[in-house]
């Protein structure tokens, strides 16, 4: 493997161990070129073999450089062209692994400096975070409680439905008929109000919890809150039972619209019945108009 191959692999994976050896066995070459035999072996026992670091060994280095021309003088006429040239090779050897450990070091320092810029970024978004999900949290209790007056208001509205049907069986038992005309359209300004009354109520109930969702999907598309959801699900689900429960509340009232209808028609043929009774037993008395069209005004409304 090539210097810039063993420089890369040493930067991506951390691992300098085979970094470190190649350069002790560069020195230690480059050592026996340049020094006689025993301190050749004396700096490797030293240096190499004792387990110096790599900047003590680059230091030596420098040092046995400095040395070289005396070294060369005295051992000049025993040196080769092609000692030579191989010290050449391997002083420059040492010198570019030195700038390559130089520029990894200055690698590994940015990169650390990067990463405790992003340590503290990472530390205020997530103070930010749990905030959110505080203020989110205090969201869920309210709507809960919101939910739970409304469910309340749902209930009453049942019972009241449920006591206007009782009221409208016991006045099929009454005879006269302006107080059946009057007591329907009590019932229907009281259905009017409850169906109002309903409106608001789901609108509100949806324009919360879509409220709410939005929030949470801001929050999700970066970090996740599984309990912020699970509320939310929650709610759902309460909604879609409400849903349910004014779906029943509507069938009532279309039935009670049905049963009123029916019963102003019998009210009406009552009242005909009435008139021809009255005309049979008094000609000479002139009945006045039944009130046909304040009973059609009526189931109109």
């Amino acid at each position: 493997m090539s210097i810039g191959h063993w420089t890369w692999a040493a930067l991506f994976t951390g691992d300098f161990s085979s970094f470190d050896e190649i350069i002790r066995i560069e020195l230690a070459q480059l050592a026996r070129y340049i020094l006689p035999q025993s301190t050749a072996n004396l700096w490797q026992a030293q240096f190499i073999d004792g387990g110096a670091s790599v900047r003590n060994l680059c230091r030596s280095h420098a040092f046995l450089l400095a040395q070289t021309p005396t070294m060369d003088c005295l051992s000049g006429k025993k040196k080769s062209k092609q000692s030579e040239k191989g010290l050449r090779g391997l002083t420059e050897k040492v010198w570019l692994f030195q700038e390559e450990i130089q520029a990894i070091m200055y690698e590994r320092e940015r990169e650390a400096r990067a990463y405790e810029r992003n340590m503290i970024v990472f530390a205020l978004k997530k103070a930010d975070w749990k905030q959110e999900r505080k203020k989110l949290k205090e969201e869920v209790r309210r709507l809960r409680k919101v939910v739970e007056e409304k469910d309340e208001r749902v209930r009453a509205l049942e019972d009241r439905s449920i006591i206007g049907a009782e009221s409208e069986k016991r006045d099929e038992f009454l005879g006269t008929t302006g107080f059946l005309v009057e007591q329907m359209r009590e019932e229907r300004m009281w259905r009017d109000e409850a169906v109002d009354k309903w409106k608001k109520l789901y609108l509100a109930i949806k324009a919360e919890l879509d409220d709410l969702i939005q929030k949470a999907n801001h929050g999700d598309g970066l970090y996740g809150k599984p309990e912020g959801e699970e509320l939310i699900e929650e709610l759902k689900m309460e909604v879609k039972a409400k849903e349910g429960c004014i779906d029943d509340l509507k069938a009532r009232l279309a039935s009670a619209k049905k049963e009123e209808y029916n019963r102003a028609r019998e009210v009406d043929i009552l009242r005909q019945s009435l008139k021809i009774m009255s005309s049979r037993k008094a000609p000479s008395f002139a009945p006045s108009k039944p009130k046909l069209e304040l009973v059609k005004q009526g189931t109109k409304a």
